[in-house]
């Protein structure tokens, strides 16, 4: 289904190095816009409900796709002020309005009972009432899983059930995507792990730089002591559909017809469908590639040829011939609008993606 060419990859290498330099500039967070009507969209404490939060979101973060009569569009909500809001903002809006409104507590045991209609209140559309969000009962199913881990792991460690003292159990990346995996295997067991990885970022951003080795945690659900261990890990790839985009437009990968259809006609494939797996396989032996190209610890060098590449398809420029640009210098592609939501890329229907 999908050729990865070697000898684009070489070629391409010398970029992607320049692209790590210490010269070249970090991606922006990935938390914008902070707030939205009104409402603080992220947590702005860094503190246990920031944890509890964080959970929930980056298990709910998945298929954002609506097909509707032929036309696929993309799930959000309408506010009073701000318009329309989509995918993981939407997201994000509906779970921190409905927290600070009393009808969605962070904390397991209102996950493990809540009902169907609770989570179409949490994501109905805020004008016209209706709930829209795709896949709704995997999201449900999701959330109930939430509580009963949190629930199980307290029992097994004499500890709250809570995401904080959950994370404090863990000492590296490893044995939290271990934990994800084990405790929550619904939200959390992809094999390419992008949303458990997602979730790592997530708190790891929020942790200020260089802080003191010797610094004295004295509160228990402090953000800081749950997340010690988030220094000295790197990410592998996450198969997001950035990836993909990038590969094909710079001509690293060569695709049959199946798959070429499938990306120019941008209906979202069913669950686990076989070319939806092939493009995930090949975004991260993309990067491995790459990165086995490349002095340093390949750990770190496929987070960041990740990054690389992720930012350089939103930014909408590819630049395979354009002699020292270090991906993100600005150019034209870099300050014309965005289009990039209305560029053939595949769109898929699952859990984990």
């Amino acid at each position: 289904m999908i050729k990865i060419r070697q000898d684009k990859i070489n070629k391409m290498v010398s970029l992607f190095e320049k692209g790590m330099g210490a010269d070249s500039i970090s991606p922006a967070p990935w938390q914008n816009p902070s707030r939205i009507d009104g409402i603080s969209i992220f947590p702005e404490e860094n503190d246990r409900l920031a944890l509890e939060f964080f959970l929930l979101l980056g298990a709910l973060n998945f298929s954002y796709w609506i097909l509707r009569d032929d036309q696929v569009t993309t799930w959000g909500v309408n506010t009073e002020r701000a318009g329309k809001v989509i995918d993981v903002f939407a997201l994000a809006f509906c779970l921190s309005e409905s927290v600070d409104s009393g009808l969605l507590k962070l904390e397991s045991e209102f996950y493990c009972d809540i009902s169907k209609s609770e989570l179409e209140q949490i994501f109905a559309d805020r004008q016209s009432g209706k709930c829209e969000i795709p896949m709704f009962e995997q999201r449900l199913k999701k959330v109930r899983e939430l509580g009963r881990g949190l629930k199980n792991f307290a029992a097994e460690y004499g500890t709250a059930s809570t995401t904080c003292e959950f994370l404090r159990s863990c000492d590296s990346l490893p044995a939290l995507l271990t934990a994800l995996k084990n405790y929550f295997p619904y939200s959390f067991g992809d094999p390419f792990r992008k949303l458990p990885q997602l979730f790592f970022k997530m708190i790891r951003d929020r942790r200020p730089e260089n802080m003191p080795a010797d610094l004295k945690f004295e509160n228990k659900d402090c953000y800081l002591e749950a997340t010690e261990f988030t220094g000295g890990d790197s990410l592998k790839a996450q198969p997001d559909y950035m990836l993909p985009l990038f590969c094909l437009k710079t001509g690293i990968w060569e695709i049959d017809e199946q798959v070429k259809i499938i990306f120019e006609n941008r209906r979202p494939m069913p669950m686990d469908h076989p070319v939806e797996q092939a493009i995930r396989t090949a975004s991260v032996e993309t990067v491995d590639f790459i990165a086995d190209r490349i002095p340093g610890e390949r750990g770190i060098n496929c987070g960041r040829v990740d990054s690389i590449m992720w930012q350089t398809a939103v930014e909408g420029c590819f630049p395979v011939d354009c002699e020292g640009c270090n991906f993100y210098q600005s150019c034209d592609a870099v300050n014309k609008k965005n289009e990039r939501l209305y560029w053939a890329h595949h769109l898929t229907r699952t859990i984990n993606y």
